[in-house]
C-alpha cells in the first residue's frame, strides 16, 4: 500500500508465486491467490485473506490442491469462488465466528477453468472452461446448483466471463476472438462478435448497454450490446491490449497494451482524447480511482499515479510512481485505489501485496 503524501510502504502477503490479486467489493479484504512448496517439493495452492487496511491475515489460509487460476468475491462478500488448472471450483463462506472463509463445496469439472464472475444480487455465477464452455450455477443457501452449460464451439478456451450490472446479460470471449452476448435467463447467444485473435477481456458499462473488449489483435472495440453491433471503428495499439475500463460517466474508455502505453477514447466517436500515457514496459494493470478521473497503470515492476492537468483539460500528467523493485526487468503487476482514493495497493509475482 503506497501513500502519495508519504513514503509509507506496507507489504502483505507470503505466497512463493502468485498469479493475481483480488480485492472485494467493499474494499474490506484483499485475496491473494499462489501457491507453496511443499517439503517434496511439490506446489500446492492457497488463498491467503487480508484485511486492507492493516494488512493482517483474516482466518486461516484458504488451501487447495492446486494452484488457483482466479479468486472473485461475491457482491455482499459473503462467498470467495476459485477455480484452477486442476479442474476444480471450490466456493468459500464467511464464517463470522472465525472471522475466515470455510470451504462449504469444490466440484471436479472436465475441463481446466479460467475465469469466474458473480451476479449482481449474488445468487448466481459463472466459470469460464478451457472445453469452450461457460458454466453457470445457482446458489441457495450454501447448496449450489449446475443451470447451464453455454456452448462456444469446438477447439477453442473461453478465456474471460462477465456478467452485465443488470445480471440480464452474460458477455465471453474466447481464445479464437470469438465475443458472444447471452441472455442470462433463456441462456441464448443474441450476438455473436469477431476479434481476430485472442479476446483477452470483456467489460460491460456501468448502464449495460455498452460492452469493451481487449484483444490480441491489438484492438479494442465496444459494441452495442442490444444488437451486437460496432459502436465505433477498432480502437488500435501497437500491441496487444491487456486491459479496457470505462469511466464513471460511460463516455470514456481506458485502454491498457503491450505496447507500454495507455490510451483514453471517446465511446461515442471512437477517438483517441489526449495523449498516449507511457509506463516503461507493458501495461498489465489499469485501474480508475474513485473520482473516475484519476488512474492507475502497472507493468514492468512499477505502479504510476496519473490526474488531470489542471491547466490542460484532456490531459494527464504522472502524480506519483512507485517502484516495486524486485523484479524490474518484467512481470505482472497489478494496482488498485483504496476507497478513498489515498492509498494504492500493487501486486507483483513475488507474492508481496503493498499499501502504499
Amino acid at each position: 500500500l503506497w501513500n502519495a503524501s508519504e513514503d509509507e510502504v506496507r507489504e502483505m502477503g507470503n505466497s512463493a508465486e502468485a498469479r493475481d490479486i483480488s480485492l472485494s467489493p467493499n474494499n474490506r479484504w484483499v485475496a491473494l491467490p499462489g501457491s507453496v512448496l511443499g517439503a517434496d517439493g511439490v506446489p500446492s495452492g492457497q488463498v491467503e485473506i487480508l484485511d486492507a487496511e492493516t494488512g493482517n491475515r483474516v482466518g486461516q489460509v484458504l488451501r487447495q490442491g492446486w494452484v488457483p487460476g482466479f479468486c472473485v468475491f461475491s457482491p455482499d462478500e459473503r462467498w470467495i469462488l476459485t477455480g484452477d488448472d486442476d479442474f476444480m471450483i471450490h466456493l468459500w463462506e464467511y464464517d463470522s465466528k472465525s472471522d475466515g472463509f470455510l470451504e462449504i463445496k469444490s466440484e471436479r469439472l472436465g475441463e481446466a477453468v479460467v475465469s469466474g464472475d458473480f451476479a449482481p444480487d449474488g445468487k448466481s455465477f459463472a466459470v469460464s472452461c478451457y472445453d469452450g464452455t461457460v458454466r453457470i450455477w445457482a446458489l441457495s443457501g450454501n447448496e449450489w446448483k449446475e443451470k447451464a452449460i453455454l456452448k462456444h464451439g469446438e477447439g477453442t478456451y473461453v478465456r474471460t466471463v462477465r456478467f452485465s450490472p443488470d445480471g440480464e446479460r452474460i458477455a465471453s470471449g474466447c481464445a479464437d476472438g470469438n465475443v458472444c452476448l447471452w441472455d442470462a435467463t433463456t441462456r441464448q447467444c443474441l450476438a455473436r462478435v469477431k476479434h481476430d485473435h485472442l479476446v483477452n477481456e470483456v467489460v460491460f458499462d456501468s448502464t449495460g448497454t455498452v460492452l469493451a473488449s481487449a484483444s490480441f489483435d491489438k484492438t479494442a472495440r465496444l459494441w452495442k450490446v442490444d444488437d451486437g453491433l460496432a459502436l465505433t471503428k477498432p480502437l488500435l495499439h501497437g500491441g496487444n491490449v491487456t486491459a479496457v475500463r470505462f469511466n464513471a460517466g460511460g463516455n470514456r474508455l481506458l485502454t491498457a497494451s503491450d505496447d507500454a502505453s495507455t490510451r483514453v477514447w471517446d465511446v461515442i466517436t471512437g477517438q483517441q482524447v489526449g495523449p498516449a500515457y507511457k509506463q516503461g514496459q507493458s501495461v498489465t494493470a489499469l485501474e480508475l480511482g474513485p473520482d473516475g478521473e484519476q488512474f492507475l497503470t502497472g507493468g514492468g515492476g512499477e505502479v504510476r499515479w496519473w490526474r488531470p492537468q489542471p491547466l490542460s483539460p484532456g490531459s494527464m500528467n504522472i502524480r506519483h510512481t512507485f517502484r516495486r523493485g524486485y523484479f524490474e526487468q518484467g512481470g505482472r503487476t497489478w494496482a488498485s485505489f483504496s476507497p478513498d482514493g489515498t492509498k494504492v495497493l500493487s501486486f507483483g509475482v513475488d507474492g508481496r501485496a503493498r499499501l502504499s
